[in-house]
């Protein structure tokens, strides 16, 4: 410190020259060569938001507020007359809403049943819901071996019914039947003789290559084919013995062949033939119960499969878009319902009222008024872009110029021109808003700012609207990732008025998004 003291003016200001560029250069390098990027971030957070128009109004003086119905309808109720004195919200004139609120009923319950379905589906499947389904698999399996057993019963029944057909109902009809040479013992057309006995000496091998193949069946084998199979069998007796009843039936006694001989053939072949027919039916009964055991298996099989993979992102996202058509359905029944009844804005008292019960409500006619009892109101001009969200009944808050942005009043739109008002050559709405409460200080002609509640939703994910970026119709957010960023598509809801945008999905709670970011 001496030595630098010491030196003379000229020396002193070389030093302080040189420390200066030193300290320079260590900012440069340790702050002017940062490798941190030039962008601006913002949290995703849940918080309300809230979409206002916001307009400006005056104060004036409150005279009296026609009121009418927004649809048309029957008038069911007048439950107040001239000179009553009501309050706010109460009820005035409503009309015939049966209809809708049957309606309504229906669409909550669906609802509820929509929101159980997705409750359901995003809770997952129960261990107990997948041994009910193994149970039932377990059923089916054994329903499905059931029924392949007495398939094969009735297989063996069918060959007895055949062999019984040919053996003992129709064999005492030839000499030497079970030969390879059979010979008819009755008078018969030449050509039906020998059709008949070609036929009689192929039956025998062919009931020995059944009965073989019978034997040969595993109890639990698929029995479809062996049914099949058997019914081809069951077909060329069927055939055999309705040739061979031609024969019988033409016979006419003579005084070798008595009339009860041939009663006798006549009915034994009848009974073959019945019985060979009882048999086709029963495999045919039996392949159909095949076929539905089959069915129940696979569906039973396919169910366990479905809950023992779970739910995918597909069936959830289904389920949650019917839940908000259900919702939509809902509030817009809930919607149309309150136009059904006419309440009063303010509280005050009726001085018109021309409602009558069983009469029919012209939409927009004015058919009741009340004077408030609150002294003035507000009327503002909103322009046409944003007339489509403003609803009589909306809450709206306002300061007064003369009192500052300290104080603040609430208000409800009591009423809304149905004509446009062209003011500086843009087509605006009048809208009339009521005064919650107001102090004596307010006075008419008063500028009163309005912000009218349109529209609001509470404790959803929020990020800034510039931190949306909008490209061939799909929207996307851009996540720091130390000196770069990456894209992520999301899907936005409520624009806020105050630069917020609610996020539906996309990215979750605490994430990091950029709202600038320099080229």
């Amino acid at each position: 410190m001496k030595r630098f003291l010491g030196l003379s003016t000229r020396g002193r200001i070389i030093v302080g020259v040189v420390a200066v560029v030193i300290i320079v250069g260590l900012y440069w390098v340790f702050a002017g060569n940062s490798d941190t990027p030039a962008y601006q971030t913002a949290i995703a957070e849940k918080k309300d938001v809230v979409e206002e128009v916001s307009v400006t109004g005056q104060v004036v003086p409150v005279t009296r507020i026609d009121l009418g119905f927004e649809r048309a309808g029957r008038i069911s109720s007048v439950p107040v007359g001239v000179g009553a004195r009501v309050t706010r919200s109460q009820i005035l004139a409503a009309l015939d809403a049966g209809g809708i609120t049957s309606d309504l009923r229906q669409a909550e319950a669906n609802l509820r049943v929509e929101q159980s379905k997705l409750t359901e589906i995003l809770r997952g499947t129960r261990p107990e819901e997948i041994e009910i389904s193994k149970v039932k698999l377990a059923s089916a399996s054994s329903t499905l071996s059931e029924t392949q057993r007495s398939a094969l019963n009735i297989i063996n029944d069918s060959y007895a019914k055949a062999e019984d057909a040919i053996h003992n109902l129709t064999d005492q009809l030839y000499s030497n039947p079970r030969s390879g040479n059979p010979s008819l013992n009755i008078v018969v057309p030449q050509q039906l003789d020998n059709d008949l006995e070609a036929m009689r000496a192929t039956f025998e091998p062919i009931l020995v290559q059944w009965r073989k193949e019978i034997d040969e069946i595993s109890p639990t084998a698929d029995q479809r084919a062996n049914s099949t199979k058997a019914q081809g069998y069951l077909v060329q007796v069927r055939t055999y013995l309705t040739s061979l009843a031609l024969g019988v039936n033409a016979l006419e006694p003579s005084a070798s062949l008595s009339k009860t001989i041939i009663d006798g053939y006549k009915s034994d072949t009848n009974t073959a033939r019945t019985n060979v027919n009882t048999a086709i039916t029963n495999l045919t009964t039996a392949d159909e119960k095949i076929r539905s055991a089959e069915s129940a298996v696979l569906l039973a099989d396919e169910e366990l499969r479905l809950l023992q993979a779970g739910s995918t992102p597909e069936k959830i996202s289904a389920q949650r878009a019917l839940v908000d058509a259900m919702q939509a359905r809902v509030d817009s029944l809930r919607d149309e319902l309150s136009k059904t009844i006419l309440r009063a804005p303010v509280g005050g008292i009726v001085v018109m009222q021309e409602a009558r019960v069983g009469e029919f409500a012209t939409a927009g006619k004015t058919i009741i008024a009340v004077v408030g009892d609150a002294g003035y109101e507000v009327e503002a001009y909103v322009p046409e872009v944003d007339i489509g969200g403003v609803d009589v009944g909306d809450t709206a808050t306002l300061t007064l110029d003369a009192f500052g942005e300290d104080m603040k009043f609430t208000a409800t739109v009591s009423t809304i021109d149905p004509a446009e008002t062209i003011r500086e050559g843009v087509p605006t709405y009048k809208v009339t808003l009521i005064f919650e409460d107001t102090e004596n200080r307010v006075k008419s002609g008063m500028t009163a700012n309005v912000d009218i509640l349109s529209n609001m939703v509470s404790g959803v994910i929020a990020i800034p609207q510039r931190a949306v970026i909008r490209r061939e119709g799909r929207k996307f957010v851009r996540i720091p990732s130390g000196d770069t960023y990456t894209e992520v598509e999301v899907v936005t809801g409520l624009r806020g008025s105050d630069g917020t945008i609610e996020i539906v999905s996309g990215i979750t709670e605490g994430q990091v998004v950029i709202t600038f970011l320099e080229e």
